[in-house]
């Protein structure tokens, strides 16, 4: 979640593990950036998601004057038909919205209390790692 048209890290799980999928969501792209990931889509090196980690399925938010599409991580996976399947790494850079999309009731939040009130549920025991930055909001 979130790349700023870099895909580095990416190609270097790929090389490491072929058999990986991996899924790159990020609608903040310029057309150099998304032209960036488009190619290594290409190469067979990632899927790219022009659409972010939010609060809800299917709203938008504002970044940078920009309004971009959103999904919850449950949304993501039931778009993709992943409600079953394992991620092995969750990567997630997402430039200051980390709070709203992972605390709120309805985004990461509700995940973890599926988790909590059933281990088997949304995320079970399918997350088997986090990779978050997280961005402090000026004030």
């Amino acid at each position: 979640m979130g790349s700023d048209g870099d895909a580095k890290f990416e190609a270097e799980v790929k090389r490491r593990v072929p058999n990986s999928s991996i899924y790159t969501f990020d609608p903040t792209l310029d057309e150099i950036n998304r032209a960036k990931m488009r190619l290594q889509e290409n190469q067979g090196v990632l899927t790219f998601v022009d659409s972010g980690l939010g609060v809800q399925d299917g709203t938008n938010i504002s970044y940078r004057g920009q309004s971009f599409l959103t999904s919850t991580l449950r949304g993501f996976k039931k778009q993709l038909g992943h409600e079953n399947r394992s991620i092995h790494i969750l990567k997630v850079d997402i430039e200051g919205a980390e709070e709203v999309a992972f605390l709120s009731e309805d985004g990461f939040g509700s995940c973890l209390l599926d988790f909590h009130q059933d281990p088997n549920g949304v995320l079970g025991r399918s997350v088997d790692q986090l990779l978050l930055e997280i961005h402090k909001k000026p004030k």
